[in-house]
């Protein structure tokens, strides 16, 4: 199985390096393929075509202002065969969710292959189906591994296939992301942001002898450059602009309770250690974008459907675990 799937790898990445982009020779002689026409003698060879052509057309009548239509091209069917193996087909679909799946698997939008990167994919199915009949041949398929390979993979692919489609089916409207952005963002009260220093050190002792050093007239910074153990004591403490709700709990309830330009008081444990906390100004929040908060409420509301119909299928399923 590693086997096969190293090989597909390689395959399809050497195919998209060397075919999904023109070369630099291959560039040069398309855009040199037009000067040929620019010839001297290349005009006169048109002028006398249609000198012929209309000859031809005053001698039946012809009306020579239609062009012809260029032929539709007829639509590819998915189940016919590109191949066969011993009477079993390949088929269009299987080649294209063959190409499908490789580049899902990359996280990537699949890429558009020419004719000659086609043939090589079709040529890869092509050995693995030869392969895989050999196999059962020798009596593999009886593996009981394998076996179990081929019913988890089995599973995974008509669970995975079914719930994208359930996913794909949800009607997540912009009206019901709106009025959530309405109740959540644009109609609550406005958050505050908080702009603080602090120092971290591992005792208490430590942060109580810190704070009755600056209360004696201390330098915050040069302090927290030499004594703090937090990766902000290079910048002497300071943590810029945040949100209480981007701080652990303690940290952040000690924050708010302090007036600009004020030092906390009392060391404020955390599970990092002791802090010794200076703010320094406070502003309001600027709300998230409605943009913004689509792309992640649409996330979490697919996400608890999702857990939530998982549950409702269970549920109605008879489950023993031994």
């Amino acid at each position: 199985m590693k086997f096969i799937k190293l090989s597909t790898s390689i395959i399809i990445i050497t195919l998209l390096a060397a075919g999904c982009s023109e070369s630099g020779s291959d560039k040069a002689k398309k855009t040199k393929a037009p000067a040929a026409k620019t010839e001297a003698k290349a005009p006169a060879a048109k002028n006398e075509n249609n000198k012929k052509t209309t000859e031809k057309a005053a001698d039946k009548n012809v009306d020579t202002t239609k062009e012809e239509k260029p032929a539709e091209k007829k639509p590819i069917d998915p189940n016919a065969a590109v191949a066969t193996v011993n009477g079993v087909k390949i088929t269009n679909v299987q080649v294209d969710t063959y190409i499908e799946n490789f580049f899902r698997s990359q996280g990537r939008p699949p890429v558009p292959l020419n004719n000659e990167q086609r043939a090589q994919i079709i040529d890869q199915l092509v050995t693995m189906e030869a392969l895989s009949q050999k196999a059962q041949k020798e009596g593999i398929k009886d593996d009981k591994k394998i076996s179990a390979i081929i019913s988890n993979n089995t599973r995974q692919v008509y669970a995975g296939m079914f719930m994208e489609k359930y996913r794909d089916g949800l009607n997540i409207t912009d009206e019901k992301i709106k009025a959530l952005y309405d109740e959540k963002i644009a109609n609550a009260p406005k958050e505050k942001e908080y702009n603080a220093d602090h120092i971290l050190v591992k005792t208490e002792e430590e942060a109580k002898a810190i704070i009755t050093e600056l209360n004696n007239k201390g330098d915050f910074a040069k302090i927290a450059k030499e004594k703090s153990t937090g990766p902000s004591s290079k910048s002497g403490g300071k943590l810029g602009w945040f949100s209480t709700k981007k701080m652990v709990k303690q940290f952040s309830e000690a924050t708010v309770n302090l007036k600009k330009g004020e030092i906390s008081q009392a060391p404020v444990k955390t599970q990092y250690g002791w802090h010794v906390i200076k703010l320094n100004d406070i502003r309001d929040a600027t709300p998230i974008s409605f943009d913004e908060f689509k792309k992640e409420e649409s996330a979490k509301i697919i996400k608890t459907e999702i857990e939530k119909y998982i549950k409702l299928v269970k549920s109605e399923s008879e489950i023993t675990i031994k």
